[in-house]
């Protein structure tokens, strides 16, 4: 019988075919003869007798897939599948990483793990936020304070000439500003992204190399891909998030980037978490992301080499 892979994902039909990751990781199993299911948190459930079962659907993209608006070339009807059916499962759903999503990981626990790779381990994506696991590098990471207190926040403000506030929940560089101590919206800046004081956010030091681009390092599997793809913000922006508009190229990494990604690689492996992006401004670790990295097509495109292939890779 043939492998079974399933991904859980947006649904299908929301994803750019250009862009999306997931697509270019199904098309890979799938040119290795497997078969690849899909579904999504809504379709997901427990029961006494099927334990953890989902209606899932069975895909076949073409192979021209990101070139080709109209994707799909079979998708089969829903039908109700144990999970234990399946050799990998891949966590594949974008933030944000709310209740449904973590029932879910709460679910996938109940695995037998011996049995069924989960992509990323369901435990560690209940706990590692992609701006916090970043604290546990501090010693790459810029000076940081995560707080509620707009007094310890604007302190900290007087540090430096100007500071990023961002909520700790964002993707695509939403919510994200950048001020100052002498900003008079300062003030209100925090209020709203705190939820008046009732939701930490962070603070950070601004870092000026984010005109140069914010860089994507990816790392798979314990390997990392030896060229970043630096997200460079469009004139007037301090953000270089694609969602955001920002442009991008394929850089190589420097021995500061293979530094921090090596030592996050090496944390990696200890969890067993085989997808990662974690993102540098400068020589500044900022994020760590495990949830649904992004970037494959992109440097695929760039640099002729699909980072993905570093997942069929021993260690």
């Amino acid at each position: 019988m043939k492998e079974k892979i399933l991904f859980i994902i947006d649904p299908i039909h929301s994803l750019n075919p250009k862009k999306d990751s997931s697509l270019l990781m199904m098309d890979a199993f799938l040119r290795q003869n497997k078969e690849v299911y899909i579904t999504q948190l809504c379709d997901i459930h427990y029961s006494s007798e099927n334990h953890v079962f989902g209606y899932v659907q069975s895909i076949i993209i073409k192979p021209d897939y990101s070139d080709n608006a109209d994707f799909i070339q079979e998708l089969s009807s829903k039908s109700a599948t144990k999970f234990d059916n399946f050799s990998y499962i891949f966590m594949r759903k974008d933030p944000p990483v709310d209740d449904n999503y973590l029932d879910v990981c709460r679910l996938l626990n109940l695995l037998d793990k011996s049995k069924i790779k989960i992509i990323n381990p369901p435990n560690y994506l209940q706990i590692y936020n992609e701006k916090l696991f970043a604290f546990q590098f501090a010693q790459f990471s810029p000076s940081t304070i995560f707080t509620s207190s707009k007094q310890d926040a604007y302190e900290f403000a007087c540090e430096f000439e100007h500071v990023i506030l961002k909520p700790i929940d964002g993707m695509g560089g939403k919510g994200v500003f950048i001020s100052s101590k002498n900003d008079a919206n300062f003030s209100v800046i925090f209020e709203t992204l705190s939820a008046n004081f009732s939701k930490k956010i962070i603070i950070q030091e601004f870092i000026p190399e984010i005109k140069h681009g914010d860089k994507r390092i990816l790392i798979i599997n314990g390997h990392i891909f030896d060229h970043a793809l630096a997200r460079i913000p469009k004139d007037g922006e301090i953000r270089g998030n694609l969602a955001a508009g920002g442009s991008y190229k394929a850089i190589a990494l420097t021995d500061r980037d293979k530094e921090i990604a090596t030592s996050i690689a090496n944390q990696l492996i200890i969890d067993d978490i085989m997808i990662c992006g974690i993102d540098v401004i400068g020589d500044k670790l900022t994020e760590i992301n495990i949830t649904s990295p992004t970037c494959f097509q992109e440097l695929t495109k760039l640099t002729g080499r699909n980072p993905f292939d570093l997942f069929f890779k021993q260690r």
